[in-house]
């Protein structure tokens, strides 16, 4: 059952970033995109009816992985706890800007309501892109669910790093320019003349950027010998998802250079929706990697339903065996090693193996024993 809340939460988290990606593309291209404030309308007009619908596939994800795994929930919340409420207002600001933009008929007004548009999408990509850098790269979780990345501290290699740094500065460079071209491609579909002109010209350079950045992010993992990629390659899945989000992307030029736009957007889709699902299948059966001591791989998955707090990070499978009956017993009484001086057991929880309840069968030395000076005294007395 978990595999399959795991497989739903990759969908919902995927269908976001599709379709909300399509509002976050439109408002980083529309400084490039619309010149005359007829061709900004027309681009508000684009995403006005659908921004607010898309925002749902997010808050269904976060349901569903606080109903699913609340323990990782908790801990996920804590560490991005900084840059989930960052990307929370820039949502809001986006939101804002989308509603009361036309309010007013002043050109000053509306310019400054397109660049809060602007900066809010292009942040909100960055974070993104942020936020899977650090699913892949891993964050600092140890024996503890408790931790916290600030949103930077320096931009070199090391254990203690922010949201962003050398490496998940990539991952967000990535996300920008990939959503930048996935709206480019939305707006072939929902627009004409100098807009779907533009936009097919736009989205070709920006596919360009994004297959080298690509390029270079796989060449670093490889490099780097990361476990995601290596875990994911190694999976018959992780091969047939590889292999569909590269033919995807590959055929995303092929059908903007012969403009048709819907198919262009369905390549985009399904490229963004593999490449989702590659990571998931490199991290499962993880939601968090651990960063602390990531060359380590677990001998086994550690279970219960919390934060499994491994070398290699926290497991999301609940352990499945029925739960231990509750045995409200007195004392668990550690048998004293072979050689020790009688009574010198001790009072804390001791192995399976060497556990004994009470006193069975008349310890020597013990307060109910033959041996002792209280042998009239009931079992499971203090122990001297």
């Amino acid at each position: 059952m978990e595999t399959l809340w795991f497989v739903f939460l990759v969908f919902l988290v995927g269908g976001y970033v599709i379709l909300d990606g399509f509002d976050f593309g439109t408002g980083i291209l529309l400084p490039r995109l619309a010149r005359t404030e007829e061709e900004k309308r027309t681009c508000y007009r684009a995403v006005g009816p659908v921004w607010d619908g898309n925002e749902v596939w997010l808050i269904a994800a976060g349901g569903l992985l606080f109903f699913a795994f609340p323990k990782a929930y908790a801990s996920a919340a804590s560490g991005f706890y900084l840059a989930i409420m960052i990307f929370l207002w820039l949502l809001i600001l986006r939101g804002i800007s989308l509603e009361i933009r036309s309010q007013l008929a002043h050109p000053l007004w509306r310019s400054f309501w397109d660049g809060v548009f602007f900066l809010a999408s292009l942040s909100a990509a960055l974070l993104l892109g942020g936020f899977l850098g650090n699913l892949v790269t891993g964050v600092p979780i140890d024996a503890s669910p408790d931790w916290f990345l600030p949103l930077w501290t320096y931009f070199l290699p090391s254990s203690r790093h922010g949201i962003f740094d050398a490496l998940t500065l990539l991952f967000s460079l990535l996300a920008a320019v990939s959503l930048g071209r996935h709206g480019a491609a939305f707006l072939l579909v929902k627009t004409d003349g100098a807009i779907r002109t533009r936009s097919r010209r736009i989205a070709l350079r920006l596919w360009q950027g994004e297959a080298a950045l690509l390029l270079l992010s796989v060449v670093v993992m490889v490099w780097t010998r990361h476990p995601v990629l290596a875990r994911c390659a190694q999976r018959p899945l992780g091969i047939g998802v590889l292999a569909l989000a590269a033919l995807s992307f590959l055929l995303i030029p092929f059908f903007l250079r012969t403009e048709k736009g819907l198919s262009s957007s369905l390549c985009s889709s399904l490229f963004l929706l593999s490449a989702l699902g590659a990571t998931a299948t490199g991290l499962y059966p993880y939601l968090l990697l651990s960063s602390v001591n990531p060359g380590q791989e677990p001998d086994r998955l550690q279970r219960g339903g919390r934060l499994a707090h491994a070398p290699h990070g926290a497991s999301l499978v609940r352990d499945r065996r029925p739960a231990a009956p509750r045995l409200h017993l007195p004392f668990l009484l550690e048998l004293p090693r072979q050689g020790a001086e009688p009574g010198g057991g001790i009072l804390r929880l001791p192995p399976a193996e060497t556990r004994r309840i009470g006193n069975p069968g008349g310890l020597p030395g013990s307060p109910s024993g033959p041996g002792s000076k209280a042998s009239g005294a009931p079992r499971g007395g203090f122990l001297s």
